[in-house]
């Protein structure tokens, strides 16, 4: 703070501006490690074939900063005829493991072996989760949710706390203006990103629990599915759309109304 303070004031003797990019990204992580809680997630969908109403479902971590396992979010039954069905995550007894494995069926491995000669060849860290379903499933749809200790739920008040506590570090500091660069970090291809405050956000904008119609984010093209979708997304932004705005007004007010703000977007 006293370096960026040093540099305002001599910009400023110079007759020029300065402004403070807030790239969240690159600060949130310690905050993260002290509370994990306020950590972002991505919802990540495996699926394992039921017999006699045994299943072992084994799926490889996803490639996260720091990633750990936050919550199994969702099950669902697969009939023979395809119907997907809701299934009580306390009655599945599952049991959860951890191993490293070239192969996501340890058993293909037992020798470990493996030569790091050869590019993209190696151990992989996987996890395992075996359980039991009435015996009428063919396969178990599970949605795990890995936490991403590297970055933050934007929806979580601890998030936001802390957002306001950093801009306020600098409420000396002579700034001109201040900027928040992409946003949307974190989204991807790995998962849907989600969080324990993305859910509760979700909720109380949309007034249904989305871990209960997380598997129409990925298929069906009913009206439910679809809205199902809409609803999402939407609160996805309108997620970042709040923490910008509040950004913004305490921006405003440590800084004067006229201080620049501006965003780097990200989808």
């Amino acid at each position: 703070r006293w370096a960026v303070r040093r540099t305002a004031e001599n910009c400023h003797k110079l007759g020029l501006k300065f402004t403070l990019d807030m790239d969240w990204a690159h600060w949130v992580d310690e905050f993260v490690e002290l509370h994990p809680e306020m950590a972002q997630w991505a919802a990540v969908r495996g699926e394992a074939p039921c017999f006699d109403g045994r299943f072992d479902l084994n799926m490889p971590y996803p490639n996260l900063p720091c990633v750990q396992v936050a919550e199994v979010t969702a099950a669902y039954g697969v009939t023979g005829h395809g119907e997907r069905v809701p299934l009580d995550l306390a009655g599945l007894g599952l049991a959860r493991r951890s191993y490293n494995s070239q192969y996501a069926l340890p058993s293909l491995d037992d020798d470990h072996a493996y030569d790091h000669h050869r590019p993209g060849y190696g151990a992989h860290y996987t996890l395992g989760l075996a359980g039991a379903a009435e015996p009428r499933f063919r396969s178990v749809i599970l949605y795990v949710s890995f936490m991403n200790m590297a970055l933050a739920d934007v929806a979580h008040p601890r998030y936001l706390q802390v957002q306001r506590d950093v801009l306020q570090s600098y409420a000396d500091a002579g700034l001109d203006g201040v900027g928040w660069d992409e946003p949307g970090k974190g989204g991807g291809f790995t998962g849907w990103k989600c969080g324990a405050g993305f859910f509760d956000f979700f909720r109380r904008r949309h007034g249904y629990e989305l871990r209960t119609r997380i598997i129409e984010l990925d298929e069906g093209d009913s009206e439910t599915a679809i809205r199902t979708r809409r609803d999402y997304h939407d609160a996805l932004n309108e997620m970042n759309a709040q923490a910008q705005q509040a950004f913004n007004e305490q921006a405003q007010a440590l800084f004067g109304p006229d201080c620049f703000r501006g965003t780097h977007h990200t989808y």
